[in-house]
């Protein structure tokens, strides 16, 4: 964000909470436009409601996570050629956070063969305005080994190396030669494919258990380790996001009220936000800590307010 220049930038609702604090460290210069998503697509962003709002919009850039937190949505195959495309075209500077792309699993509820990445679809990585941001951090569950990569366009990437040296001064040169090492094809492969072996059996379990308790999803979390899904079919105060939080944080599980998702830069937007009644849960812990979670939550539901 430091590193772009005065421009329009388009953002999807919902999306990463921190997106928020960027665009307001920089509204002196940036003009975020929210592009809303809607339950009916699953609260995916279309490649045609994409193409539509760069043109309603003459839009400069546009910033998105993708796979999504905190959906557990993925843009893939035709879909994210097609984003590619239109950014090609209408020369719109694309910043795909891609961070979860290799936390990829199937509708039939099985591991994916492998991540997901608008790489695939750009054709020169000189001219094409694409900009791919990805770290250790997440798909490489590294947490605390804080290496990340941007790959895009050179004059791009110097301009962000030559403003990131001015903030914070990079990762040191002790964190980036192990980087390479665990970024060896081979190896990356090997624990890439593991991890997504290991994480669907947890999805899985989380939507089942979810449903039974009466919670709603517009659509099965395909990436990521975050399920969002609707309260609104729960009794009172359960159906409300931000009153579940504090019920179950008194039971000692944690949930993210889908109001947080709600970026709104400057507060430029007032009233209620539309995810009153939407929540982001995570089967990002071991196996035993989210069943552990999922029998309070049940718990919690049978006894009633």
């Amino acid at each position: 964000m430091a590193a772009l220049g005065a421009v329009k930038i388009g953002y999807q609702l919902p999306d990463y909470t921190a997106y928020e604090d960027m665009f307001n460290l920089h509204l002196a210069r940036l003009d975020p436009i929210a592009v809303r998503t809607h339950e009916a697509q699953g609260f995916q962003l279309t490649a045609k409601d994409y193409a539509a709002a760069v043109r309603a919009h003459d839009l400069d850039a546009f910033i998105i996570s993708n796979p999504c937190n905190p959906t557990g949505n993925v843009i893939q195959e035709g879909e994210l050629e097609s984003l590619v495309r239109t950014s090609r075209e209408r020369r719109v500077t694309l910043l795909l956070d891609e961070f979860y792309s290799h936390f990829i699993y199937t509708e039939e509820g099985e591991p994916a063969a492998g991540p997901v990445s608008a790489a695939a679809f750009v054709e020169d990585v000189e001219k094409d305005p694409i900009v791919l941001f990805d770290g250790l951090t997440k798909s490489f569950r590294y947490p605390g080994w804080r290496v990340d990569w941007a790959i895009g366009p050179q004059a791009m990437v110097e301009s962000m190396a030559r403003t990131a040296s001015s903030i914070d001064d990079g990762p040191s040169r002790i964190s980036q030669l192990p980087a390479l090492q665990a970024l060896e094809p081979e190896r990356a492969d090997q624990e890439t494919t593991a991890l997504r072996r290991n994480f669907i059996k947890k999805p899985n379990l989380m939507v089942e258990r979810l449903e039974t308790m009466g919670i709603r999803f517009a659509r099965r979390p395909l990436s990521t380790f975050y399920c969002w899904a609707s309260l609104d079919q729960l009794p009172e105060p359960f159906d409300n996001a931000m009153e579940f939080f504090w019920r179950a944080l008194d039971r000692q599980v944690t949930t993210v009220p889908g109001k947080f998702f709600d970026v709104n830069p400057g507060d430029a937007r007032s009233g209620p936000s539309p995810y009153e009644r939407l929540m982001r849960f995570s089967f990002g812990p071991p196996m035993d800590s989210v069943v552990m979670g999922l029998d309070r939550l049940a718990e919690m539901l049978a006894e009633g307010p």
